[in-house]
């Protein structure tokens, strides 16, 4: 049977790390939500239903995938939420049309067909099912995992790493690196073209090390699993790097990082302690940047989804920074801070621990950082990787703009 995945109203409780991208290209693991689904469904999607502010960009980069298009029936849809796991998708395949599941109110799995096809809508926060008395509701409450808010993503990431390698089943790799220490070497996996410089002690005694292909560590590093280091991605010399950390590819990271994850294209290559952190794409740290990711207090930490107050109920949370952000030279982040996308931060003081979109400024106080000054930017960082802003992406930029900011 053919899938789709959908990103569903409740998928905006990630913002403001998702305000530019589908849900499911979020990282938990080794892998995004959407790698995942295609290795365990043997291939990709057969359409993708993202809100309708995104479609334009996502069409783009998945020209040959429909979005927001209904294809051939019958159809099993697949929450983007969702962290997929092998033995649950066995039973979701064996849903007939007119069927849904649903997890604690949320719709994990739904199979349409013609008919049903037409309770499937779209809304300005995601696509939702309007259900008549025909449809058959299957209650699934165990044992499945849904990404609710930016914290889920480090909480749940020590665990992914090990499912993602248990998917990947990487080989072993290279070994012979000169002067470099690897302890309990049957769980450190290391790909073409990785690069280990003297002094690097890997430590997989708690957890896996996954080295992507062409990925550099330079000397004197300490890496503790459960890690992953993604594609063409460095590590710079001296730098710790503890268990529940993972670096998506082309990232450059030094320093102290802590239980974070780096979804691609974003550098932190200073000194400066990172802790169960989230960092979007294309987010640049200046030297020193360090957060808290604890209270003074041991008390659970408070946060910000989409904009709204809410107690994650954890002890350790970390700051939240959306794509295309920049923090200036030793800047400060209280535990739980999160800052929208296009900001650029800086200046003395601990800042507020909600930052808006499109803010400009510190601890003293924002204003509105121009959409068109944040694309000028952008597009040099882009450019020094060797990759061009497309005009669709600087369109969905500007568009959230004016939605946000006017």
């Amino acid at each position: 049977m053919q899938y789709a995945l959908f990103e569903d109203p409740f998928s905006v409780r990630l913002n403001p790390l998702v305000r530019l991208m589908p849900v499911f290209e979020l990282r938990c693991g080794v892998l995004t939500l959407r790698h995942k689904f295609e290795l365990l469904m043997d291939g990709p999607a057969a359409s993708l239903f993202t809100r309708p502010l995104l479609a334009p960009l996502t069409a783009i980069q998945n020209p040959v995938i429909p979005v927001n298009e209904l294809p051939i029936a019958p159809l099993l849809l697949l929450n983007g939420r969702w962290i997929p796991d092998a033995a649950t998708l066995e039973q979701l395949k064996e849903l007939t049309p007119g069927s849904m599941v649903l997890c604690q109110g949320t719709v994990i799995a739904a199979c349409i067909d013609d008919t049903h096809g037409e309770q499937f809508m779209p809304g300005a926060a995601g696509w939702d099912f309007y259900p008549d008395e025909t449809w058959q509701i299957i209650e699934m409450d165990e044992g499945l995992l849904l990404l609710e808010f930016s914290w889920d993503i480090g909480r749940l990431n020590p665990s992914q790493i090990q499912a993602d390698l248990d998917l990947l089943k990487p080989e072993k790799g290279r070994r012979d690196f000169l002067g470099v220490y690897l302890l309990n070497a049957d769980d450190i996996f290391v790909s073409p073209g990785v690069e280990m410089m003297p002094g690097v002690v890997v430590d997989a005694s708690n957890g896996p090390v996954f080295l992507g292909p062409g990925s550099v560590v330079m000397p004197n590093c300490s890496l503790e699993g459960p890690l992953t280091l993604g594609a063409n991605s460095v590590i710079t010399a001296g730098a710790r790097i503890y268990g529940g950390t993972t670096i998506g590819p082309e990232c450059k990271v030094g320093g102290e990082v802590s239980g974070a994850v780096f979804h691609s294209n974003s550098n932190k290559l200073h000194e400066g302690f990172l802790g169960h952190a989230v960092i979007g794409r294309w987010v640049n740290l200046g030297a020193g940047t360090s957060n808290s990711d604890m209270k003074n207090n041991y008390g659970k930490v408070r946060s910000f989804a989409n904009g709204e107050p809410v107690n994650t109920g954890l002890q350790f949370v970390g700051i939240t920074i959306a794509d295309h952000s920049k923090t200036g030279i030793n800047s400060m982040f209280n535990a739980g801070t999160v800052i929208g996308i296009m900001c650029n931060l800086f200046g003395a003081g601990f800042p507020p621990a909600n930052v808006p979109d499109f803010s400009w400024g510190g601890a003293e106080g924002f204003e509105v950082y121009r959409a068109d000054k944040g694309i000028e930017v952008a597009r040099r960082e882009m450019k020094r990787s060797g990759v061009a802003m497309t005009e669709e992406e600087e369109r969905l930029i500007l568009r959230v703009y004016n939605e946000l900011v006017g």
